[in-house]
């Protein structure tokens, strides 16, 4: 494996089928660039009502359209220099006319074209192969292996990545989805065949699901030890923006990226992160914008108590720990939930615990 890790997004689709507002796409692509996706591929056909900003155009965006004149006469009047065209292969069938069509028009109007094969998954290998000779007759940047009815697994992912390698005289990316919840493992698996693009979308949103940005990047970084795993430190925040945008919440224990990952409430669990962390936590979470706290409920123990109380200034024996504990776990009990780390120090402060 070589080079940087590129995640070509695909939440700024999403945001535009989704039909948001134009300050809402603009926020998003800004957030977008700053925790370093690759592309972010968008259909041209909703993004005809945007206006597109130049130097997202010329670096950042990728078009993406059907093998149609019309769609790549609307790609070149909104200014695309890139555009992926997305193509469904009958099985048995040559290559379709209408790609090739297609791709002489790009190529004759100057864009730069990936060929997106949505049903690679459903091919053979030897299928696939077959169209090489074909499309060495254009100028293509790429061709993007797709799994749209999320036939693979890890397994079969990285022996047809790793096949496909050998054979091909293009550019390969990966396109995973995620209907069996397998979208990550699988553009992990084409990570590790060397394959050095894959689609990914913030939390894994689309339609037919995606690779989450930040579980790929994250696991590419600490389990396949990828050098150009690049992880800003406000991804968690600048995940629940993307999501606030698309009128989604960060669900709390979210992999990754999830505020409650990182939240301690079992006494045993509080003591060890206490002595060191990593005995219950995969990373720290300053690594992505998060925050360490422990949670005063019925399975706490003296140990979280204790941690918190110090926090502000005061210091809680043993014996009154235990007898703090006490009452902390009645008033759970009560209330039918955890305490706040007010109500902590209110119980602390009415009660003989001293």
């Amino acid at each position: 494996m070589s080079g940087p890790i590129i995640c070509n997004d695909q939440t700024l689709c999403e945001g535009f089928l989704s039909g948001l507002s134009h300050q809402k796409i603009a926020l998003m692509a800004r957030i977008l660039q700053e925790i370093q996706v690759g592309s972010m591929d968008i259909p041209v056909a909703n993004a005809r009502y945007y206006p597109l900003p130049e130097l997202l155009l010329n670096e950042r965006l990728r078009g993406k359209i059907r093998p149609c004149t019309k769609h790549i006469n609307w790609a070149y009047q909104l200014g695309f220099k890139k555009v992926i065209v997305s193509y469904l292969h009958r099985t048995g069938q040559s290559l379709s006319l209408d790609l090739c069509i297609a791709l002489d028009r790009i190529q004759s109007v100057g864009l730069e074209a990936s060929v997106n094969v949505e049903n690679a998954s459903e091919l053979t290998v030897e299928e696939i192969e077959g169209f090489w000779p074909v499309l060495e007759g254009f100028a293509i940047n790429t061709v993007i292996y797709g799994d749209l009815n999320s036939r693979l697994d890890p397994f079969s992912t990285y022996e047809t990545m790793v096949a496909m390698q050998k054979s091909s005289p293009f550019v390969l990316e990966f396109h995973a989805h995620n209907a069996y919840g397998l979208a990550t493992a699988n553009a992990l698996s084409a990570l590790q065949a060397g394959i050095r693009s894959v689609a990914t979308a913030v939390a894994g949103v689309g339609k037919r699901g995606h690779a989450p940005f930040e579980e790929v990047m994250m696991a590419a970084r600490h389990l396949l030890a990828e050098p150009g795993a690049m992880i800003e430190p406000s991804l968690a925040p600048a995940c629940a923006k993307i999501l606030i945008c698309l009128g989604r919440e960060l669900p709390l224990d979210k992999a990754v990226v999830g505020s409650n990952i990182f939240a301690h409430e079992s006494g045993i669990h509080v003591h060890g992160v206490a002595k060191n962390p990593n005995l219950y936590e995969a990373f720290s979470p300053e690594e992505v914008g998060l925050t360490r706290h422990l949670v005063v409920g019925k399975h706490s123990g003296t140990t979280s108590l204790q941690i918190i109380l110090r926090e502000r200034g005061i210091k809680l024996s043993d014996a009154a720990a235990f007898c703090l504990l006490k009452k902390v776990r009645k008033t759970v009990v009560e209330q039918n939930s955890p305490l706040s780390n007010a109500q902590l120090l209110q119980l602390y402060q009415a009660g003989d615990v001293y």
